[in-house]
């Protein structure tokens, strides 16, 4: 029996996995974590056409981790295997019953939610992938983050009824627009002629005559995702420490690679205190360049200062 035990703020809980284990920050998932390094729809488990379990990645930004090495597509497990999703340390254990001290977690496999402008729309890929997009892409194309394979939003039969100003049926080829707010469809006429949602009480009535709000992201980055960790907001430091082993391996040339010795020490400190991301490699590209061109000026700082040759000692 396939067991799934989970540790998290302190807590050790279990449970038999009997069908697709969704991870993520939803209410439905069968193990949630509230935390912003998780995605709405992180990551998933399942049983392969092969028989065994295997876990993949839902296209999040913090990445899925087995055994410490971060995972691309789908990734099979092994009995004793350790999953890393932000907090969540999670162990596929094969077993007859729940372990002692751990709290019983039901992870049967749950009905899609219906979509809500607080929830999104939450819809299965071809592939099995959970997928999860905002209520605003519903009709709209991207990729699935999992297969790679073209998807469409669904659209909810809710937006498939009559429109919130003109009252009037809305027919399949009509453009409409459903407002982000309350979930009314509308002609994109009568919404734009309205000035905004006619619904008394709701917050985007006359919202076109408000000052325009930023412009949404492209549905591919939305698609398994959300949009708190869709971006990496900050200095990218990665680039910056890059910059900086190629001036120290410049400067290296006439200070015995002093200043390249500096710029990886730099890079190491950044590994140790910055989070698991995909800038590493990146940094990694750094300290490699760092310590290569910190050689390179200890051999041109000895023949331009001291006269001598690298390969022949001075006399």
């Amino acid at each position: 029996m396939a067991l799934l035990i989970v540790e998290h703020d302190g807590k050790v809980q279990a449970g038999v996995i009997s069908g697709r284990v969704v991870i993520g920050r939803r209410p439905e998932d069968q193990v949630r974590a509230r935390d912003k390094s998780v995605s709405p729809v992180h990551a998933w488990i399942d049983l392969g056409i092969d028989g065994t379990h295997f876990v993949a990645d839902a296209g999040s930004q913090t990445g899925t981790f087995v055994n410490d090495r971060r995972i691309e597509g789908r990734q099979p497990l092994r009995w004793g295997d350790r999953i890393r999703i932000g907090p969540l340390s999670l162990r596929l254990e094969d077993g007859e019953a729940i372990p002692e001290g751990a709290e019983t977690i039901d992870l049967r496999e749950r009905p899609l939610p219906r979509p809500s402008a607080a929830k999104g729309i939450s819809f299965n890929c071809g592939c099995g992938a959970p997928v999860w997009a905002p209520w605003s892409f519903a009709g709209k194309s991207g990729k699935c983050r999992s297969c790679g394979a073209a998807i469409t939003v669904p659209v909810p039969a809710a937006t498939t009824s009559h429109c919130g100003v003109c009252h009037a049926a809305i027919g399949p080829a009509e453009e409409t627009h459903c407002c982000p707010a309350c979930n009314t469809v509308f002609h994109v006429e009568c919404w734009t002629d309205n000035g905004g949602c006619s619904v008394y009480g709701c917050s985007q009535v006359n919202v076109l005559s408000k000052p325009p709000e930023p412009p949404a992201k492209p549905v591919d980055e939305f698609i398994g995702d959300d949009a708190s960790t869709t971006m990496q907001q900050g200095v990218p430091w990665a680039y910056v420490l890059l910059g900086a082993s190629v001036l120290g391996t410049v400067a290296g040339a006439l200070t015995f690679g002093a200043t390249g010795l500096l710029a990886a020490a730099a890079a190491v400190v950044y590994l140790f205190r910055a989070k698991p991301n995909w800038q590493r490699r990146i940094v990694f590209l750094s300290i490699a360049v760092a310590l290569v061109g910190s050689m390179a000026g200890m051999a041109l700082s000895y023949y331009w200062w001291m006269g001598g040759r690298p390969w022949q000692p001075m006399r």
